[in-house]
């Protein structure tokens, strides 16, 4: 007999069912379960994960409980007792599959009991990782630092309380390492009416090297590579997390160093690399634990300082470091090299929150550089409305560059010997509404400074060739003289963008003299070269500009192919002030130029005596107000079509 239950796990009626041998129900060897119940001599015996085949055709798992029930009529009985095991099996047979996937990943997967302390389960790479093994004593804090353990505490451990899940990154000692890893943990109780969590599984990802290359990028992000301090980004972090109070509030120190171009440019820029990580090293060295040093250009360095309590204090912290950082020159292979900078130093106030305090420390800057080198000069009020006003006078002047409001004068040079004018020097001119001009000593450093000096030179370029090209027609063949900026000799396009200028308006290069100061040769030696080579190839003449005021004037004079040496006005006003004989600046430059052939313009002569000196020297042209102030191209004209009176004539 059999029960219903039984009928339904078979899929047979009871009455199919009776009369059946059990092992028509179980493919295998014939008397499998007679065998064994001899062996168990009727002892009941149990079956585990017995597969049987029903009527249908299902395959199930059972678990069998066999025993023997007795003889009648020379049949033996049984009572047999079978429960399905099919999704215990079934259950079995998927933690198997995914044991092995989990072997076979490069993730570190585990399970640990954290009530007996042991790893339950941990799969090949968490094995190779850890050195543990399933069966092992095993904590998952295990060799955690304090700040590790803090991190578990503060982020993991409430979220498996809350939800029995934590995703993210984790830092944690791996065999004495420090490591990341990234992935899920999931807590477990041992019952569903337990509360406490006992079993904790992990899928784990070690993105270790991931995470030290992310701290990389970042760092470098926020820090000069020479020098390893922080950069302009990273200073206006530190900016931006102060918190100043009633007290006390931040200053930032912005210095350039003074004429570093000239260490590069003598030395070379591995000699400058070296004295900017020293001068790096010396301020880091010299500031307070909760000060900041970053560098955020080529020659420039900002130190921000914490807790300052006033103008006067920050001007003190400045001074201070200046004496440590600049008064002992950089020794660089046994060499002592002296440099100095120019300090601008702004203090937090109402005002100024992050950028807007850096920005103030940059118009302080301004105003020390002009007032010399080695100067500190503190942001005032003063200043912003100087910062104001050069704020308005570049929108100014890139509206005027725009709308053509800027004009071509023209100061004639003469011939000391006839007084007949030979030459003009263009000069621009920025006219304002009431009738007044900015002078360009004032405009045109500012144009260079924002890059808009290119497009001035090209404006005065332009403008002059077209106006003294028109006076050819007129019989007045006169050379033309005009200034480019520094920075244009470090320009590729100069030559080529002057060849243009030069056929478009069918100007003879010969009657075309550029202007250069030392400064600009200066800048770039190697490219100035190159483009002084370039523009002497068209034909066209070069002057150097305010000779003896640069630097390395003699270097320039042998390197560049020149033609015209211009004597600055600042020597032309000393003759003034000494006797001629015991003036040798003067003459010293004067013989140096016939010893080189080149052409002499003495600038600024407003005298009498500065007139006399240079006719009776060999200096061959003349230009200042003695003879004429600078004027439009109409007055120009109108001077020459009425062949002005002659220039004084010298007393030999």
């Amino acid at each position: 007999s059999l029960n219903q239950s039984m009928a339904d796990l078979l899929e047979l009626p009871a009455c199919e069912v009776i009369g059946r041998e059990l092992a028509s129900f179980r493919p295998g060897p014939e008397g499998d379960v007679r065998r064994v119940m001899l062996e168990t001599q009727g002892r009941p015996a149990q079956f585990h994960n017995i597969e049987i085949v029903t009527a249908e055709g299902t395959q199930l798992h059972v678990d069998a409980t066999i025993a023997l029930y007795g003889e009648f009529a020379g049949v033996t009985a049984l009572l047999v007792v079978l429960a399905d095991a099919s999704v215990r099996v079934a259950a079995q047979r998927l933690a198997r599959r995914l044991i092995n996937a989990a072997d076979k990943v490069s993730d570190l997967v585990s399970i640990h009991d954290l009530q007996e302390g042991t790893l339950l389960y941990g799969n090949d790479a968490f094995t190779a990782a850890t050195g543990v093994v399933p069966g092992n004593r095993s904590n998952p804090v295990d060799g955690m630092s304090a700040s590790q353990l803090d991190m578990l505490d503060a982020k993991v451990i409430p979220a498996l309380e809350a939800t029995g899940a934590w995703s993210g990154v984790i830092e944690t000692e791996i065999a004495g390492k420090t490591h990341w890893l990234a992935g899920t943990i999931v807590g477990e109780s041992a019952g569903p009416h337990q509360t406490e969590m006992r079993y904790l599984t992990s899928v784990l990802s070690d993105v270790t090297s991931d995470y030290l290359r992310a701290e990389v990028l970042e760092f470098e992000a926020s820090h000069d590579r020479l020098t390893g301090l922080f950069n302009r980004s990273g200073v206006i972090q530190w900016v931006t997390a102060q918190r100043p109070d009633d007290r006390s509030g931040i200053a930032i120190c912005h210095l350039d160093l003074d004429r570093f171009q000239e260490i590069n440019d003598v030395l070379g820029h591995e000699v400058g690399d070296q004295v900017i990580r020293e001068i790096g090293q010396r301020l880091d060295a010299t500031t307070r634990f909760d000060d900041a040093v970053g560098r955020v250009n080529g020659d420039e360095f900002i130190v921000g300082f914490a807790a300052v309590e006033g103008p006067q204090h920050a001007q003190l912290l400045a001074e201070r470091l200046k004496a440590a950082v600049f008064d002992d020159p950089v020794v660089v292979d046994g060499h002592p090299i002296s440099t100095t900078a120019s300090f601008g130093v702004a203090v937090s106030g109402f005002e100024f929150s992050g950028e807007s305090l850096l920005r103030a420390a940059d118009v302080a800057l301004y105003r020390a550089k002009n007032l010399g080198r080695s100067h500190i000069e503190v942001y005032t009020a003063d200043l912003q409305v100087a910062a104001a006003r050069r704020s308005n006078m570049i929108e100014g002047l890139r509206d005027a560059l725009q709308t053509e409001q800027l004009t071509v004068w023209y100061q004639p040079i003469i011939s000391l010997a006839t007084g007949v004018i030979t030459s003009v020097e263009a000069l621009v001119r920025w006219p304002q509404a009431d009738g007044a001009f900015i002078a360009p000593d004032e405009f045109i450093p500012l144009a260079e400074s924002v890059g808009l000096v290119r497009d001035i030179d090209r404006f005065v370029l332009e403008t002059s060739i077209s106006d003294i090209g028109a006076l050819f027609t007129q019989g007045h063949p006169l050379e033309l003289h005009t200034n480019l900026s520094a920075t244009r000799l470090t320009d590729a396009t100069l030559a080529s963008e002057v060849e243009r200028t030069l056929t478009a308006h069918q100007f003879p290069p010969g009657r075309l003299c550029l202007e250069l100061t030392e400064t600009a040769l200066a800048l770039d030696p190697e490219m100035a070269e190159t483009v002084v080579r370039e523009l002497a190839g068209l034909g066209l003449r070069l002057a150097i500009d305010d000779f003896g005021t640069g630097y390395s004037s003699l270097a320039s004079l042998h390197r560049f192919e020149l033609h015209v040496l211009k004597v600055d006005r600042s020597f032309v006003q000393l003759l003034d002030e000494t006797s001629h004989e015991k003036n040798p600046i003067v003459a010293t430059i004067l013989h140096l130029a016939e010893s080189l052939g080149l052409e002499v313009v003495a600038e600024g002569i407003e005298t009498e005596t500065q007139f006399e000196y240079f006719a009776n020297s060999t200096c061959s042209y003349g230009q200042g107000y003695l003879f004429h102030r600078p004027m439009p191209i109409e007055e120009l004209r109108t001077l020459l079509a009425n062949d002005a009176t002659p220039a004084p004539t010298a007393v030999i």
